[in-house]
């Protein structure tokens, strides 16, 4: 009998500290929705006879008035666990806003394991679609 008082109480605390996530009470660490939204996004991958993949995204994005930003990121993640010593860096990395050459910022994050592009001017806030 007190086995299976205990079972029974070992069940209702697991059950309680399950359930604790739906009832809010957890911290949140997640922040507002970002407000920038994505709204076409097409690409084009060609793989030449050497293996190397050419990229080209087109992609447009609505910046709400109101709302401070300077453009947006574009994150390549260098790693591949299904071919851990392939080279997945990305090369020859050119950028336009609007059909004109864009601001980016290139650099490195995670120990380099991603490749981070910056793309707008930090010096300017941009409002409305973007490509």
């Amino acid at each position: 009998m007190k086995r299976l008082l205990v079972r029974l109480v070992a069940l209702v605390v697991l059950g309680l500290l399950v359930s604790i996530p739906a009832w809010g009470l957890h911290s949140s660490t997640s922040a507002a929705p970002e407000p920038t939204r994505i709204t076409n996004y097409t690409a084009v991958f060609t793989v030449d006879g050497s293996g190397n993949l050419d990229a080209v995204e087109t992609i447009v994005v609505d910046f709400p008035v109101g709302v401070a930003k300077h453009g947006i990121f574009r994150f390549f993640d260098t790693h591949d666990a299904s071919a851990p010593y392939a080279r997945r860096i990305p090369t020859d990395i050119r950028v336009t806003q609007d059909g004109r050459p864009a601001v980016i910022d290139l650099s490195q994050k995670s120990n380099g394991r991603e490749r981070v592009v910056r793309i707008g001017d930090p010096g300017q806030y941009v409002f409305g679609p973007h490509t």
